[in-house]
């Protein structure tokens, strides 16, 4: 091992060192070079606290880097630019100096670059660029992959690197409460990956999400994942969604200080994701976004609370006018675990459940309206919109979609979906059509049996609602689950109401608003437009961790 003095090292490392920042005190270790084996090897020399450098070159890497230490792993790729130099017509640059190319088979399993599973402390990679090798196929886990411990929680901060084009997501996070931020990167996305995906499934010891769902917001505060000061850039991917964010299993993020190119910001619910819960919550404030290459949207919150707040967004070809879309898939679907939002469901806070016998329409107990049978396929009617029809004239118009709503269910598969308007004997109701679902979200065979419920007040996990009871379990658990640990049945887990607040944002200069065209998402309730959150101050920008001491008592090691 041959050895530099600390004068030695300040006059290898110290100016790049001071253009990235300081770091934690500790020693400074120096890899032999940019090799998986090299790396390993200083790393493995490592304690929490110290730093190991990584130097210029290029190396290609077959498997991934476990990083268990609270340490920092610096590159010597230079990333320039933030807010004040992108947003004003100045590119955010990176030189590319310490390369790592990709080359983890893709078949299958997560494939990270960067695997921390560091319990304690802050670990820390910067400027390190990650390129696509000759491997084909797509990753999965991120080039980043921060699982989280349970209690208390490991922070984490990625900055100053560049991803081109990487088959994988930029970053992954899993487990536990993952806290920390990604800030001064830049990001030019692959052809088909997404940007990101914010799962904190394991919070506070429980599974699925549960335990951030039983947990207070905390919007303001540090129990988030932060994404601030880095450029997401969709240059070569046809869907808004390449690049974009995705969440659920009770993940939280905050997006803010960024430029997302042809890419939004958007998440997943409690519905289609299997036994896991919807996203927490997020904020999206002081970004802009900039649609010049595709037709794009304000993107989706199909669960949770959140904050939007002072973003730009800008189109050049024409395609929407509004921001984001408050939706629940469960309004016109059904899903293994978690069903319907049908209005007569046991995790929805449902608005009626009397005896409706004899009133005429066939209704019934535990608040059945109408049923009887329809006399034809239903047909698609328009987008997001499907009919069916029954014999006779039962019913007047807009009985079924007045100032109280309904649902239509077809009782012999125990699909759904909000009623949006009636005529005498035709029902028009939302209706979800694609790839993954060909026959369409509740689709009707002549003959098929229908039953009309009121829309719940309420759903579980939706847009606008937060804290609830603890729910756990899953159908192998001891009592079978998934269930509610107050009642110890499936139940509505109590959902409290926190909106979400909308203000300040712009779709090339005039006002964008947020909408929703599900029943039980309403506005001035479940979300407010040009209204701040009472009582809202952001978190501290920069985020606390974007500081540091460098230590330079710098040792040079080599791999076997």
């Amino acid at each position: 091992m041959f050895l530099f003095c600390n004068r030695c090292a300040l006059l290898v490392a110290g100016v790049f060192l001071l253009a990235h920042g300081q770091a934690q005190g500790g020693t400074t270790i120096r890899a032999a070079s940019v090799a998986l084996v090299d790396v390993k090897t200083a790393v493995a020399s490592a304690s929490s606290g110290d730093t190991v450098i990584i130097p210029a070159g290029t190396a290609s890497w077959t498997s991934g880097l476990t990083i268990t230490k609270g340490i920092t792993l610096q590159g010597s790729t230079t990333v320039s630019g933030d807010h004040t130099t992108f947003n004003s017509g100045t590119p955010m640059t990176a030189n590319d100096q310490t390369i790592i190319l990709d080359n983890i088979p893709k078949t299958g399993g997560l494939t990270p670059i960067f695997y921390f599973t560091h319990s304690t402390g802050t670990a820390r990679v910067t400027g390190v660029t990650v390129k696509a090798g000759s491997v084909t196929g797509n990753g999965d886990g991120g080039v980043f992959l921060p699982s989280g411990s349970v209690v208390p929680p490991a922070n984490i901060r990625i900055d100053h690197c560049h991803l081109y084009q990487v088959h994988n997501k930029c970053l992954e996070t899993i487990a536990g409460q993952v806290y920390g931020v990604m800030d001064h990167c830049l990001l030019d996305i692959d052809a088909f990956n997404q940007g990101f995906v914010f799962s904190m499934d394991n919070w506070g010891g429980q599974n699925y999400g549960d335990g951030a769902w039983a947990a207070p917001t905390g919007f303001g505060g540090p129990t988030f994942f932060f994404l601030e000061d880095n450029v997401i850039n969709n240059a070569i991917g046809a869907a808004q969604t390449v690049g974009a964010t995705d969440s659920y299993a009770g993940g939280k993020f905050v997006v803010r200080y960024s430029k997302w190119i042809n890419c939004v910001v958007t998440d997943h619910g409690t519905a289609n994701t299997g036994r896991l819960r919807s996203v927490r919550a997020k904020e999206i404030y002081n970004n802009t976004f900039l649609f010049n290459r595709i037709a794009g949207s304000g993107g989706l919150q199909r669960g949770g609370c959140a904050l939007i707040h002072d973003n730009t967004y800008t189109y050049v070809s024409p395609g929407w006018v509004t921001g984001i879309t408050l939706q629940d898939y469960r309004a016109f679907d059904g899903f293994k675990y978690w069903g319907g939002a049908t209005g007569k469901n046991a995790w929805d806070l449902n608005a009626d459940t009397a005896d409706h016998s004899g009133n005429g329409f066939g209704g019934g107990p535990n608040g059945l309206f109408a049923s009887g049978t329809v006399n034809a396929n239903n047909t698609v009617v328009g987008s997001g919109t499907a009919r069916i029809s029954v014999a006779g004239s039962p019913w007047t118009t807009n009985q079924w979609a007045g100032s109280a709503k309904y649902t239509v269910v077809n009782t012999r598969t125990g699909k759904n979906g909000c009623i949006m308007a009636n005529t005498s004997n035709t029902i028009d109701y939302l209706w979800y059509q694609d790839t993954d679902e060909p026959a369409g979200s509740n689709p009707f065979t002549s003959g098929d049996p229908y039953a009309i419920y009121r829309q719940p007040t309420a759903s579980i996990d939706q847009p606008g609602r937060g804290q609830g009871d603890l729910i756990t379990g899953d159908p192998s658990s001891s009592p079978v689950g998934p269930y509610n640990t107050v009642t110890r049945t499936p139940s509505w887990p109590r959902n409290a109401l926190e909106p979400v607040y909308s203000w300040n944002n712009t779709i090339n200069g005039a006002p964008c608003n947020i909408g929703s065209s599900v029943p039980t998402v309403i506005e001035g309730r479940d979300f407010y437009n040009n209204t701040p959150m009472p009582g809202y101050t952001p978190y501290t920008y920069p985020h606390p961790l974007v500081s540091g001491v460098w230590q330079a008592n710098l040792r040079v090691v080599s791999g076997p």
